[in-house]
């Protein structure tokens, strides 16, 4: 019989005791906090480093999802960046990457908003939405500390138009503007 832990949520077998070899089964009516004692960002950072090794990476996944749960923007990015890009293809779901970085971008970690609409517009393992996409861009592009890789984005959905998207060469041209505004120095073709 296997016992299965609740992680803030999260369901997972029980590890086994390395020294005696018994499941370690906390009391059934309280979830772990395995963030316990950590602040969102500091328990982020631990979901993190264990993403960093092939060996501990499904281990990250419930600490960032915690991290995130907690209001940690950069935490739900991380754990779309994740589900987005893991080598493990246990691991690989672009549609809860989506997910993930949408939460980040609601919460103002504003990268998390530029990887959900590239995700968007390039269909990479979710439909293409280039409406939804444009949305996510700007949401990333318009504040004052806006992230110009959101903003060429954006420019760029501008530049081609698409399914729901009409073609507009002044809102390419004001976004290509928003980017250098924001430090993007490469060399962008205006009309």
């Amino acid at each position: 019989m296997m016992t299965v832990l609740t992680v803030l949520g999260c369901s997972r077998p029980a590890r086994f005791s390395r020294s005696s070899g018994i499941v370690n089964v906390p009391d059934a009516g309280k979830p772990i906090d395995i963030c316990a004692g950590l602040d969102p960002e500091a328990c982020g950072l631990k979901g993190v480093q264990l993403s960093d090794d092939l060996r501990t990476e499904i281990d990250s996944l419930p600490i960032l999802h915690a991290a995130c749960a907690r209001h940690d923007g950069r935490s739900c990015s991380n754990l779309g960046t994740e589900f987005s890009s893991s080598m493990n293809p246990t691991i690989r779901d672009s549609k809860r990457a989506v997910s993930a970085y949408s939460d980040g971008c609601k919460l103002g970690y504003l990268t998390a908003c530029c990887h959900a609409g590239n995700l968007l517009e390039n269909g990479t393992g979710v439909d293409k939405d280039f409406v939804l996409a444009a949305s996510f861009y700007k949401r990333g592009c318009d504040p004052e500390d806006g992230v110009f890789i959101c903003c060429i984005g954006l420019a760029n959905l501008y530049s081609t138009g698409g399914p729901g998207l009409a073609k507009d060469r002044k809102l390419r041209n004001n976004y290509y503007q928003r980017a250098k505004l924001l430090g993007y120095s490469a060399h962008m073709e205006d009309d």
